[in-house]
């Protein structure tokens, strides 16, 4: 079997760089404004933020609206910066942890551990509003595409370090990405009988034993073909 590590830079299929990084640019080089976007990310991430006016926001985090107004350009822009950052800051973790695991199992399950953090660290609240403010839902959709390409790309390269089972890398990465989302819904926790951290260690056994290649699953593998070799010639 080969190795399972490999020191070789992996190329992300959405690019190099922090995401997040990227995002702040947008706001003005300003202590007082770097400090208000972040209290005010604590504020939304606790209690959500589709009830909240400019001027509920403008008290919460004690500023004037023309502060404000220097971080976006009203009320629904300011929302979207924040799903946009949440997102972003979720995305840079998952490669983050990626690029400090050593083993190509540990890396998976490290890139995809990101997520479900990011959510626990957050409020139903939030995670509600999220999908239902329009911003919200355009957000998500690029951050679920670019997880996912991330996700085929791991896959792929970890296939070709024979670290993973020859699967479909296309398949794997949407169904473990539409897993690990669906985990992270209390609803759903609720009706499985749960906790969050309980899903996520289902989603780690199936990523163990449907993935992750073993000397026990080259055996599995090759027991099978000989099966259906002597089926074929018998």
């Amino acid at each position: 079997m080969s190795a399972k590590t490999s020191t070789a830079p992996i190329v992300w299929a959405t690019g190099d760089g922090s995401e997040e990084a990227a995002l702040l640019e947008s706001v003005p080089d300003s202590r007082r404004l770097r400090q208000i976007l972040k209290d005010l990310e604590a504020i939304v991430h606790q209690e959500g933020f589709m009830h909240l006016t400019m001027n509920d926001i403008a008290a919460r985090v004690r500023c004037s609206h023309v502060t404000l107004y220097r971080l976006a350009e009203g009320r629904s822009e300011l929302f979207e910066l924040l799903v946009e950052l949440y997102l972003a800051r979720a995305r840079d973790s998952g490669r983050q942890r990626f690029s400090a695991a050593s083993t190509w199992p540990d890396r998976l399950i490290g890139y995809l551990s990101a997520g479900a953090e990011a959510a626990r660290d957050t409020s139903f609240a939030f995670l509600r509003d999220l999908q239902n403010f329009p911003g919200g839902r355009r957000a998500l959709l690029v951050h679920q595409e670019r997880r996912v390409a991330d996700l085929e790309t791991i896959v792929t390269q970890g296939v070709k370090a024979g670290a993973f089972n020859n699967v479909n890398s296309a398949v794997a990465a949407d169904i473990l990405f539409v897993s690990m989302r669906r985990f992270i819904e209390p609803e759903f926790l609720a009706k499985v009988g749960l906790t969050m951290g309980e899903a996520m260690d289902e989603v780690y056994k199936l990523i163990e034993f449907g993935i992750i290649r073993t000397a026990a699953t080259d055996e599995t593998r090759a027991a099978r073909n000989r099966r259906r070799a002597r089926t074929k010639h018998g």
